[in-house]
């Protein structure tokens, strides 16, 4: 898929029509296919893409051309065969591109709805190995919600490929559902590489929208990563990835016993936890269910540090001192998001780029959040108008941190050491 953004458009169920997705045609993703749509399921199926259809246009911004992805496994299905069949549906003779939902389609129509009624996840594959080792002198760049292969992300690619990294861990996001097809062009495609560099992925809920197939098919292979949640550590350090997609916005009792275990071997090793979903937004209650499961850990100071993605944006939070941990989330590597516009004041931050100042409230401390504008929405969007695109960085050195927040170029935005 090329990197020119998708445009929204008027989708309704005579917009449906075949449906040729790699997903779909998955040997291991299950499906029946070769029926007509009874008058009952054909109702269901037509209530299902109206709605969805609503949840799109509720989250498109009808001034500019800019994709959206509402947090909705419906739509993001939909979206997801849009994007990929737009040629096949402009060359069914007759219909302008538009390929109606009639005798002729049903059997796509079946396809669907049988996917969205029970389609089976993938399997969830576990380590079984122990931490893997980090040199004592480590960088490692992480990059959040970058799996778009549009806006920014090609070029934050490009520059964790010509930097110096140790690791590339992303944070989990492929859009729109996390397809095989879309893995392969939105993100494999842009993924950086390098000699040495040892690349990792985290499972989020667009990957498990389509049921996590090319999450589990496709990335974790080409990385040579065994499971879905990882751990990595040198003499000072221990950094864990979890899995919180594949239970939403939580982890399973097995996952969680891996995590006791792995943090009890520790020794007095500084913790940082990575994971897709947030421990909480700027200004919003910590996430009940993820909260609930790590708070033990947290609350006897076992985790120094835990950054995460999911929602859009790049935001620093004060100390937690009930949580005891510092929480960064870095969910701004690749698709466009508003810039906030509450009524919170401005902060100029590091390297003259503004940041705006969140109180903390409902137990969430205070943050400030990347509020410089996109130049790279352009020409489908207004800059002014879109949030700042980017990445982050740790540099591990003994006993020191080193956190970093980069333009998609690799300039520094922000800084903070921990010793």
């Amino acid at each position: 898929m090329s990197s020119k953004p998708f445009h929204i458009q008027p989708v309704d169920a005579s917009a449906l029509g075949r449906v040729v997705t790699v997903g779909l045609e998955s040997p291991t993703n299950p499906l029946t296919t070769n029926a007509d749509l009874p008058p009952e399921a054909l109702r269901e199926l037509v209530a299902l893409v109206g709605e969805a259809k609503r949840k799109i246009y509720d989250a498109h911004d009808s001034e500019s051309d800019l994709g959206c992805s509402p947090e909705d496994a419906t739509a993001a299905l939909l979206q997801s065969w849009l994007a990929e069949n737009a040629a096949e549906r402009a060359r069914v003779e007759g219909l302008g591109g538009e390929i109606p939902l009639d005798g002729r389609d049903l059997r796509w129509g079946l396809s669907l709805l049988s996917w969205l009624r029970g389609l089976k996840k993938h399997e969830l594959l576990r380590p079984t190995k122990g931490p893997e080792q980090l040199p004592e002198r480590a960088r490692i760049a992480l990059l959040g919600d970058w799996g778009s292969g549009r806006y920014s992300a090609p070029r934050i690619g490009q520059t964790v490929a010509s930097g110096a990294y140790d690791v590339a861990i992303h944070l989990g996001d492929v859009y729109y559902a996390g397809t095989e097809c879309e893995v392969r062009d939105n993100f494999l495609r842009y993924w950086p590489v390098r000699d040495g560099m040892l690349s990792r992925a985290l499972n989020s809920n667009h990957e498990m929208y389509s049921g996590g197939y090319g999450y589990f098919n496709l990335t974790l292979p080409r990385f040579g990563q065994e499971g879905s949640y990882f751990a990595l550590r040198n003499d000072h350090f221990l950094l864990i990835g979890l899995d919180t997609a594949y239970e939403d916005h939580d982890v399973d009792p097995e996952q969680l016993g891996w995590l006791k275990a792995t943090i009890a071997a520790a020794g007095p090793r500084k913790v940082v936890l990575l994971s897709h979903h947030q421990l909480y937004k700027p200004g919003e209650s910590p996430a009940k269910s993820l909260a609930s499961k790590v708070s033990p850990l947290l609350d006897a100071g076992k985790v120094f540090a835990w950054y995460w993605g999911h929602e859009h944006v790049a935001a620093i939070f004060e100390y937690d001192p009930t949580f005891r941990v510092y929480g960064r989330c870095i969910g701004h590597g690749g698709f466009p998001y508003f810039r906030y516009s509450g009524d919170a004041p401005k902060s100029e931050g590091p390297l003259k780029s503004q940041w705006r100042l969140i109180s903390g409230k409902n137990k969430t401390p205070n943050a400030v959040q990347l509020d410089d504008p996109n130049p790279d929405v352009v020409p489908a969007g207004d800059p002014e108008k879109y949030g700042a695109q980017g990445f982050a960085s740790l540099e591990l050195d003994g006993p020191t941190l080193v956190e970093r927040v980069h333009r998609p170029d690799g300039s520094v935005i922000y800084e903070k050491q921990f010793a």
